[in-house]
C-alpha cells in the first residue's frame, strides 16, 4: 500500500498494480479481486483498531481548520472500534458465504481477523516511531502521545487522495506540534521522513518494475 499511497488514489492505484502482476501470474480475476480486498481491509484495520484506542485513551482536540464535526478525536474513536467489533463479530456468527453468480465470498476465520490486526496494527506503530525518532530531541511528548497525533494526520492524508497526503499531514501535524517545538524542526523531521517512508520504496518500486518490464519485453521479442 506504501507506494500506491505516495501516487494518491491508493485503493485504486494499489488494485490496479496488483491486477498487472497477478494477471500474468494466471491469478483468476476472483482471486485478485479477493487477494486486493483483503489487503485493503488489512490496511484499514489497523488504523481503526489503533486509532480507536489511542482516540479514546487520549482524546486529541482536533485543529479547527480540519472543518470536522467534532472537537476532539474521541467520536472517531468510538467509531472506529466500533467497526472492529462489528467485524469480529461478523466473523464468528456469520458463516455462510456470499454468493455473487457461481463465486462465493467468505469472511476471514477470526483467528486470520485477529493476525490481520495485528500485523496492520504494528505497520502503522512502526510507521509513527520512524518519524518519532527524527523529531527534535526537546520535543516534550510521549510516543504514544505522537502516535495518536500521527494517526490523526494519516487518516487526514489518506481521506484528501492526494498523492502521499503530501501537505495535508504535515499541515496536521504542525497544527498540533507548533506550540512545542518550532516550525523548522517538524518540518525538517518530516522530510527526512518523506524520503525514508515513501521516496526512497516509491524510487526502489518504480525501478523495480522497470526492470520487470524490460524483461518481460525482451522474453515476448525472444518467443516471436
Amino acid at each position: 500500500m506504501l507506494d500506491s499511497d505516495t501516487i494518491g488514489f491508493a485503493w485504486l492505484t494499489g488494485s490496479a498494480i496488483r491486477y498487472r502482476f497477478y494477471s500474468r501470474w494466471q491469478v483468476s480475476k476472483i482471486a485478485i479481486a479477493q487477494i486486493i480486498a483483503f489487503v485493503n481491509f488489512t490496511f484499514w484495520l489497523g488504523m481503526f483498531a489503533v486509532a480507536g484506542l489511542l482516540f479514546l485513551i487520549h482524546p486529541l482536540v482536533i485543529p479547527i481548520q480540519l472543518h470536522l464535526p467534532f472537537t476532539t478525536v474521541r467520536p472517531i474513536g468510538w467509531i472506529f472500534l466500533s467497526l472492529i467489533v462489528i467485524y469480529l463479530i461478523g466473523s464468528l456468527v456469520i458463516h455462510q458465504p456470499l454468493v455473487l453468480r457461481t463465486h462465493e465470498f467468505r469472511l476471514p476465520s477470526f483467528q486470520i481477523l485477529l493476525m490481520q490486526i495485528i500485523i496492520s496494527s504494528l505497520d502503522w506503530m512502526f510507521a509513527a516511531a520512524v518519524l518519532y525518532s527524527l523529531l527534535p530531541n526537546n520535543l516534550p511528548l510521549e510516543y504514544l502521545d505522537f502516535l495518536g497525533i500521527y494517526l490523526l494526520a494519516m487518516l487526514a492524508g489518506v481521506v484528501s487522495n492526494v498523492p502521499g497526503g503530501l501537505g495535508v499531514f504535515e499541515t496536521v501535524i504542525l497544527l498540533i506540534l507548533a506550540t512545542k517545538v518550532s516550525a523548522a524542526a517538524i518540518l525538517g523531521s518530516m522530510l527526512a521522513y518523506r524520503g525514508i517512508y515513501y521516496f526512497l520504496p516509491l524510487l526502489l518500486a518504480t525501478a523495480l518494475l522497470t526492470f520487470d518490464e524490460i524483461k518481460s519485453i525482451a522474453r515476448n521479442l525472444i518467443k516471436r
